[in-house]
């Protein structure tokens, strides 16, 4: 007995890539749970990067998600870490004149420096998103 299946490509398209899709919904939804660790995870000074951390739903082409981070400049030092502990691995040297100059965070007393280490990051995104896979 022969059967035949129609598919309704308006309908399949609008399940995966409509906003209001159910796959769109479905990514939201994980998003959120990621959205939430990164901000539990985020390293804490003033609040202004954990404040800042949001989900947004991105449209390119044909195909949506969703996007979770931050558009404060400092983000991604914070995430990656700086000098010796970021990407190219160096310490920070002045830019122009001898010495760095600066007042350590709590302390009230200038510092004059050659060059200083830098900061480790903390991946607070990356292990939000490790955490809400095994979740």
């Amino acid at each position: 007995m022969p059967v035949s299946v129609r598919i309704d490509a308006g309908a399949v398209n609008q399940l995966l890539h409509s906003s209001s899709g159910v796959v769109v919904r479905e990514m939201v939804k994980r998003g959120k749970k990621v959205e939430t660790l990164a901000k539990r995870l985020c390293p804490v000074d003033h609040g202004r990067l954990r404040s800042d951390i949001h989900l947004d739903v991105v449209t390119r082409g044909s195909v949506t998600g969703v996007r979770i981070g931050s558009s404060l400049d400092y983000a991604l030092y914070v995430h990656e870490g700086t000098g010796i502990y970021g990407p190219r691995g160096r310490p920070i040297l002045p830019k122009s004149g001898r010495f760095l100059v600066f007042t350590p965070r709590g302390g009230s007393k200038i510092v004059f420096a050659k060059s200083v280490r830098g900061t480790p990051g903390k991946p607070f995104l990356t292990e939000a998103l490790a955490a809400a896979r095994t979740s």
